[in-house]
């Protein structure tokens, strides 16, 4: 994944330097919203904004971070009710955000832990 381990020691406290690293290696765009507050330590995430591809960056470059000081992943999604027209509930049930996945939620979750395993 990262080509040393002294860089790998290094993304543990300079984030955006990994993630960027990391974005770079799945030829995909850092996100600015993940960026975004980085200067205060923070990463706060609109987790339905995120693409299922643009996730795994930030689930490894959270996992071996020691330097954030807060991290927030919020949803707003809401299922639709009952009294949702059955085609409306369809069309809004295939829009599900990828953050509502089980497979993303359960990395996100084990990468948190990691995160707050090897931090102050």
């Amino acid at each position: 994944m990262i080509e040393s381990v002294q860089a790998r020691h290094r993304g543990a406290f300079q984030f955006e330097d990994h993630y960027d690293n990391l974005c770079a290696l799945q030829d995909s765009a850092p996100l600015p919203a993940v960026k975004a507050h980085l200067a205060q330590g923070v990463v706060d995430l609109n987790g339905d904004r995120i693409r299922l591809n643009d996730w795994m960056p930030i689930i490894n470059t959270v996992r071996i971070n020691k330097s954030l000081q807060f991290i927030a992943v919020r949803s707003y999604y809401q299922m639709p009710s009952e009294e949702t027209d059955e085609k409306r509930a369809a069309i809004l049930r295939r829009k599900l955000p990828s953050i509502r996945s089980k497979e993303i939620t359960h990395r996100l979750v084990k990468s948190l832990k990691d995160c707050l395993f090897v931090s102050p």
